[in-house]
């Protein structure tokens, strides 16, 4: 969760010269938009990294984050 908190919005992959991604929620901003739910990753911004590895391991239904075993069984299958 370390490395994600450190690297994730240093990546390369939006065209950080346009207006369309300056104009990008900071959510969009990261590599991991294309992995995590916007959730997962506001979890990762807002509280850090080790907020981040209690929400992803474990299993939460609040109005900020829904996220249980069969979620995370996704991501896993698909990465």
């Amino acid at each position: 969760a370390n490395l994600l908190s450190i690297s994730h919005l240093k990546q390369s992959f939006h065209d950080s010269s346009t207006s369309a991604a300056k104009d990008l929620s900071i959510d969009k901003k990261s590599i991991l938009e294309t992995i995590f739910p916007k959730a997962l990753i506001n979890v990762l911004i807002n509280y850090g990294p080790e907020r981040f590895s209690s929400v992803y391991t474990g299993e939460y239904d609040t109005p900020e984050v829904i996220w249980n075993n069969d979620l995370r069984k996704h991501i896993i299958d698909m990465i």
